[in-house]
């Protein structure tokens, strides 16, 4: 899908379209539609530029004990199950 913004809306926004690419994937970052992978790419960031994007906007990372244990198997850590 490809969305066409004519140049003078994003004028009268006095926005660039690489800024309006960052907010509108924080915006749907925040809202649980797209993943934080999938966020940074739309928004055209690497990691910590999009890390710093959702900081600089007030929006936490979201990162649940699931997403940690997932990443500890990625690096090869396997945590010990909770008793």
């Amino acid at each position: 899908m490809t969305l066409t913004i004519p140049d003078i809306m994003l004028e009268r926004m006095n926005i660039k379209e690489e800024d309006l690419k960052v907010e509108l994937a924080v915006l749907l970052y925040d809202k649980g539609s797209l993943s934080f992978g999938q966020a940074k790419v739309l928004a055209g960031l690497d990691h910590l530029g999009f890390q710093k994007a959702l900081k600089d906007r007030g929006v936490s990372l979201n990162y649940d004990i699931d997403e940690f244990h997932e990443d500890l198997k990625t690096l090869g850590i396997n945590p010990k199950p909770s008793s």
